[in-house]
């Protein structure tokens, strides 16, 4: 009972977290990634404000049969990837196809290299960043290497 009242207050938690950081939104990025000849598409969400991002993909499982008879299945994907500029944080939720939902929280503390390259994307000049191999580490203590994030 215990750790359900723990976990119930995680979630909680998160909710508000999630909820009051993002009343005053600043700007919302939406791909749509697009299979035109099945009939497919699948959105991807990024909501930012002055302290928080938060990377969204909320799909329900979905499959479909091609014109040459493959059977093409995408599983239930749902899951927000939370990152706090304030204290270097990213919490991720997920909620598995049997409907079990999952928390993980870590320090994002990547160290960001600010190039010279601009370019306009829908509008908007942007910059390219890189954060040179960056390493996550997991529950027993080991290094990934995922190489270069560039953003």
């Amino acid at each position: 009972m215990r750790r359900i009242k723990s976990v119930l207050i995680v979630i909680a938690s998160c909710f508000f977290v999630t909820t009051v950081g993002f009343s005053q939104v600043t700007a919302i990025a939406t791909y749509t990634f697009e299979l035109p000849n099945f009939e497919y598409d699948a959105d991807f969400k990024l909501i930012i404000n002055s302290q928080l991002s938060n990377f969204q993909h909320h799909q329900e499982a979905t499959e479909f049969t091609t014109h040459q008879g493959y059977l093409l299945e995408f599983p239930k994907n749902y899951y927000d990837w939370i990152y706090d500029s304030s204290n270097k944080t990213i919490v991720e939720q997920r909620v598995l196809k049997d409907g079990t939902k999952v928390i993980a929280n870590w320090a994002a503390d990547l160290t960001w290299e600010i190039t010279e390259e601009t370019k306009e994307i829908v509008g908007y000049k942007v910059q390219k960043a890189i954060a040179r191999e960056h390493y996550l580490r997991d529950k027993n203590n080991e290094d990934w290497d995922y190489g270069d994030a560039i953003a």
